[in-house]
Protein backbone atom coordinates (compact mmCIF):
# COMPACT_ATOMS: atom_id res chain seq x y z
CA UNK A 1 0.00 0.00 0.00
CA UNK A 2 3.04 2.24 -0.05
CA UNK A 3 3.24 2.67 3.73
CA UNK A 4 6.31 2.01 5.86
CA UNK A 5 5.98 -1.01 8.13
CA UNK A 6 9.16 -0.25 10.06
CA UNK A 7 12.45 1.58 9.62
CA UNK A 8 15.76 0.48 11.11
CA UNK A 9 17.88 2.88 13.19
CA UNK A 10 20.42 3.49 10.41
CA UNK A 11 17.69 4.41 7.91
CA UNK A 12 15.95 6.60 10.48
CA UNK A 13 19.21 8.49 10.96
CA UNK A 14 19.82 8.71 7.19
CA UNK A 15 16.34 10.18 6.59
CA UNK A 16 16.42 12.23 9.83
CA UNK A 17 13.13 10.76 11.07
CA UNK A 18 12.00 9.17 14.32
CA UNK A 19 11.76 5.40 13.77
CA UNK A 20 8.78 5.08 16.14
CA UNK A 21 6.65 7.60 14.26
CA UNK A 22 7.80 6.67 10.73
CA UNK A 23 5.79 3.42 10.71
CA UNK A 24 2.50 3.86 8.88
CA UNK A 25 3.72 6.93 6.97
CA UNK A 26 3.79 6.95 3.13
CA UNK A 27 7.13 5.79 1.72
CA UNK A 28 6.81 8.61 -0.82
CA UNK A 29 7.62 11.08 1.95
CA UNK A 30 11.13 9.59 2.10
CA UNK A 31 11.59 8.39 -1.49
CA UNK A 32 9.12 10.25 -3.75
CA UNK A 33 9.92 8.24 -6.89
CA UNK A 34 9.35 4.95 -5.06
CA UNK A 35 6.04 6.22 -3.67
CA UNK A 36 4.90 7.13 -7.17
CA UNK A 37 6.00 3.75 -8.55
CA UNK A 38 4.16 1.84 -5.81
CA UNK A 39 0.98 3.80 -6.56
CA UNK A 40 0.90 2.54 -10.18
CA UNK A 41 -1.29 -0.47 -10.93
CA UNK A 42 0.66 -3.63 -11.73
CA UNK A 43 0.65 -4.35 -15.46
CA UNK A 44 -0.94 -7.69 -16.37
CA UNK A 45 1.48 -10.16 -17.98
CA UNK A 46 1.21 -10.92 -21.68
CA UNK A 47 -0.65 -14.17 -22.43
CA UNK A 48 1.70 -17.11 -21.87
CA UNK A 49 4.45 -14.94 -20.35
CA UNK A 50 5.94 -15.29 -16.89
CA UNK A 51 4.70 -12.40 -14.73
CA UNK A 52 7.68 -10.17 -13.90
CA UNK A 53 5.62 -7.34 -12.42
CA UNK A 54 6.77 -6.07 -9.04
CA UNK A 55 8.62 -8.99 -7.53
CA UNK A 56 12.00 -7.29 -7.61
CA UNK A 57 13.34 -3.87 -8.47
CA UNK A 58 16.71 -2.27 -7.71
CA UNK A 59 17.86 1.15 -8.81
CA UNK A 60 19.24 4.50 -7.73
CA UNK A 61 16.73 7.04 -6.46
CA UNK A 62 16.74 10.25 -4.44
CA UNK A 63 16.05 10.13 -0.71
CA UNK A 64 14.43 13.09 1.01
CA UNK A 65 14.95 14.23 4.60
CA UNK A 66 12.24 16.12 6.51
CA UNK A 67 14.08 19.42 5.99
CA UNK A 68 14.08 18.91 2.19
CA UNK A 69 17.71 17.74 1.93
CA UNK A 70 18.09 15.28 -0.96
CA UNK A 71 20.63 12.46 -1.18
CA UNK A 72 21.22 9.51 -3.55
CA UNK A 73 20.25 6.03 -2.34
CA UNK A 74 20.07 2.56 -3.82
CA UNK A 75 16.59 1.14 -3.43
CA UNK A 76 15.86 -2.59 -3.57
CA UNK A 77 12.21 -3.66 -3.50
CA UNK A 78 11.41 -7.33 -3.17
CA UNK A 79 7.86 -8.64 -2.95
CA UNK A 80 7.41 -10.89 0.07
Amino acid sequence: RGLLQWINPAAAQMFAVDAATAAGQPVGGLVPELGAWLALPAAPPAPGAMPLDRRERRELMIGLQRDGTEFPIEVAVVQT
